[in-house]
This record gives structure tokens, C-alpha cells and sequence, in this order.
């Protein structure tokens, strides 16, 4: 009884350090909250802006911090313009000029750039992120991949911003219209016919699709393509892939079908005959 005793007081004496450090904790952070908002209110007065109410509106506190940076932009700006001798600084760094509100709406604008760009491109575009940036917090800004992060820094570091990737494999990649002409090539009708049988379709990205079987062969194909496009370059292999999938390639029979040739025992007797008949 007494162990239980003990146990019991124990644990309410480790409940009770626990809640006080907790409560010491909550007493710091909202001290700190009122030195952080006693500093910011002596600035909004002096600049003559609303002082914070109510920091649990954050959209309204964000606003007036922005409003209180780009008044204070605009007179480092017309503290810069009345001095002598500042016009070749002014030019070195165009930047100066933006507000706070341009700034993020330029971000906001690089990020979607980023957003719709191919994979390639992404990798590119992250080579312009600040030199002191990390693996980690590209992928955080960005919300990139961990390999696009880390070869948008090797890019950076041996080429330079906007440097291009190459591809390891030594190939170019192939223009988007170039592709968009070959599958567009292989649905004409003098290139590929629409099957007869209604139900001869292939399920697409959910949707029914009709095969169409070649009316010539891919070689063939390729050649033509090559003689109607001559300003697009493409090799053999890039064009038999770029096939849709529903069109089907035209096969031809390079054995004899005939019923010596698909039983094996009649082929032997036939072939028994012309040995003996050549020999006698």
C-alpha cells in the first residue's frame, strides 16, 4: 500500500513539474508577444499607421507591416534622391524601387512559372534561388523534388544561373511540335484506317479509343514522314515510339502457312522426297 502510495505521488509531483514548466513556457512566449508588439506599435506611430489591436488577425497585421516597409522604402528613397553623387548607386540595384507588395507578386509570379514548367525547365529555374540556400529549403520554397533540388545546385555551381542540364544519356530532347507532328502523322487516313468493328477500341485514360491498323509499313512510314517534313528531325527509333498506342502496325507473313509447312511430319516427307529424287 505504502509503494502504491508513493507511486501515485509521485507521478501527480511529475504532473505537476510538467504543468508548471508548461505555464512557465506560455508566460514567456506571450511576454515576448508584447515586447514584439510594444516594438511594432512605436513604429506604426511614428509612421502614422494603426497600431495592433488584435494580433489574431493576421491578414490585417500582415498589411500593416508591408504598409510600414514601403514607407520606410520611400524615404530611404528620397533621402537617397536629395544627396549627390547616388545616381550610380540607384542604377546598380533597380530593386530599390519595388515595394514590398511588387516584390512578393514577382515571387508569387516565379513560382508559378515553376509550377507549369517541365521538368527540365524546373530545374533551371531553381538555379536563381539565393546562393545561401540549402537542398532543403529550395524543396520547401519551391515544393520541388529532392533530385531537382540537388542537381539545380550542381547546375549553379559549375554554370552558373539558368545554366542548362544536359542529359546524361546524350540525348537532345525532341521538340514538342516535332512529337505532335509524328502522332498527328500516324492518324491520317492515307497513313492508318479506322477499324470496321465497332467494338475494336482500346480503353485510353478511361476513354474508348477506335484502333486504326497502318496502311503501310513503319519504315515506309518513317520515310514518307521524312519526305512531307523534311524541316522536322527526328530519328527511326524516336518516331516507331512516338506511335499511338491505337494504332496497330501493319504485319506481314514471311513463312508459308501452307499445311506442309505447319505440320512438321509432312515437311520432313516432302523434303525426304527431294533429297532422294536429286540422288537418283
Amino acid at each position: 500500500m505504502q509503494d502504491d502510495f508513493e507511486l501515485d505521488s509521485g507521478r501527480r509531483n511529475s504532473e505537476y513539474e510538467k504543468s508548471d514548466s508548461s505555464s512557465e513556457d506560455e508566460v514567456a512566449v506571450s511576454h515576448e508577444q508584447d515586447h514584439i508588439r510594444k516594438i511594432l506599435n512605436d513604429v506604426f506611430s511614428i509612421l502614422k499607421i494603426e497600431t495592433i489591436i488584435d494580433t489574431r488577425n493576421s491578414d490585417i497585421l500582415c498589411s500593416q507591416v508591408n504598409q510600414a516597409c514601403e514607407l520606410l522604402q520611400i524615404m530611404r528613397d528620397n533621402l537617397l534622391n536629395d544627396k549627390k553623387k547616388n545616381t550610380e548607386l540607384l542604377e546598380e540595384d533597380k530593386s530599390l524601387s519595388l515595394t514590398l507588395t511588387e516584390k512578393n507578386e514577382l515571387i508569387n509570379g516565379l513560382k508559378k512559372l515553376y509550377h507549369v514548367s517541365n521538368k527540365q525547365e524546373q530545374i533551371r529555374l531553381l538555379t536563381i534561388a539565393p546562393t545561401g540556400w540549402g537542398r532543403q529549403k529550395l524543396q520547401k520554397f519551391f515544393d520541388s523534388s529532392e533530385r531537382q533540388a540537388r542537381r539545380s545546385l550542381e547546375i549553379r555551381a559549375s554554370k552558373g544561373v539558368l545554366g542548362s542540364s544536359e542529359d546524361l544519356r546524350g540525348n537532345k530532347l525532341l521538340d514538342k511540335a516535332v512529337a505532335e507532328s509524328v502522332i498527328k502523322f500516324y492518324e491520317e487516313d492515307w497513313i492508318s484506317r479506322i477499324s470496321t468493328n465497332k467494338s475494336d477500341v482500346l480503353l485510353i485514360k478511361k476513354q474508348p479509343v477506335p484502333k486504326r491498323f497502318m496502311l503501310l509499313t513503319m519504315g515506309e512510314a518513317f520515310e514518307q514522314f521524312k519526305i512531307n517534313f523534311p524541316q522536322h528531325v527526328i530519328g527511326r527509333s524516336k518516331f516507331f515510339d512516338l506511335k499511338p498506342r491505337h494504332v496497330q502496325p501493319t504485319r506481314f507473313h514471311d513463312t508459308c502457312c501452307c499445311v506442309y509447312h505447319e505440320n512438321f511430319d509432312l515437311l520432313l516427307k516432302v523434303k525426304s522426297k527431294l533429297f532422294f529424287s536429286q540422288n537418283h
